[in-house]
Parts: C-alpha cells; structure tokens; sequence
C-alpha cells in the first residue's frame, strides 16, 4: 500500500522486479470499496484493501516495473488500485484476474499514466477501469489481452490504446 494522506502526496517511487503471491479470497464489496480511510499509521488500521495486489493513493511519479502478483484462490478485488496517481509508468505488469471481477485494474481521478506489456494471466472481463472527473491521459501501449473480454470501462476519462 501507498498512502498519501490528506493533500501530501508520495512521491518518486519505483517498484522493480517483484513477484508475490496472494491468498485472494476477496469479496465483490470489498473490491467496490471507495471510502478507505485517509489517515496515516499500520496498513491494517485500514482495513481489507480494495486491492490485492497494490493499492496507491496521492502518488506522483510511481514506476511499477516487471511486477507479478498472483492468487492462490480467487479473489474479485482488482490486482491494482490507482486513486489520485499522477505520472505513472506500469511496464511489465503481469496479473491474475477474475471473470467475475469489475476489472482487473482501477483507475480513480489518475492522470497521466502510461500502461506498457501487461499480461492478463487468467480472465479477467475487463482489464481497465476508469473513474473520477479528474481522469485523464491514461494510454495503453502493447501487452498480452487475450484473457480479457474488455479492454476498459470508462467512467469519466478518456482511455487511448495504441
């Protein structure tokens, strides 16, 4: 988890060379979770995440880089949770999804985010989600889709796939 909290924002951070493995076992009103608290202190005093595998908030400048997250059981949270991320660059994200799931990533208020050779591992029925008024600039480049029924489902911004 990376939580800013309030109007500070996390910044700089790169994540490389990562592989965890996850229990899973999330539920769909855990996945549709939006009101984590904004505070500051133990991951756990925020209780179940609506992410499994990264959830981000107030970061600018977040680099994810050949970053692998897996299930042991299914889980209906999407992989990765972006609320109020600005200039970021997600290169080589490999990912479990769920067909059964909203998405296997979501996007909130994020802007300016470059997604490059992602690969969906097991279906997912979209591999995007988008959300917020604040949306934008956020590109697809390349990657592996074939287990996604969806390229994205956009809620206010504007997805560009190339």
């Amino acid at each position: 988890m990376l939580n800013g909290v309030g109007e500070d924002f996390l910044e700089g951070i790169r994540l490389s060379d990562i592989q965890i493995t996850f229990e899973g076992g999330g539920s769909a009103e855990e996945a549709a979770r939006r009101d984590v608290p904004k505070m500051a202190g133990e991951y756990f005093e925020l209780g179940v995440l609506p992410a499994y595998g990264l959830y981000a908030r107030n970061v600018h400048g977040l680099t994810l880089h050949n970053v692998r997250f897996e299930l042991t059981n299914p889980d209906l949270r999407p992989a990765l949770v972006f609320e109020n991320v600005e200039d970021a660059g997600v290169n080589g994200l490999n990912a479990h999804g769920n067909s059964k799931a909203e998405a296997l990533l979501r996007f909130t208020d994020a802007r300016d985010v470059l997604l490059t050779a992602c690969r969906v591992l097991t279906p997912a029925a979209v591999f995007l989600h988008t959300e917020g008024a604040a949306s934008r600039g956020i590109t697809i480049d390349g990657g592996m889709w074939l287990k996604r029924r969806r390229w994205f489902r956009s809620g206010a911004a504007r997805v560009k796939r190339q």
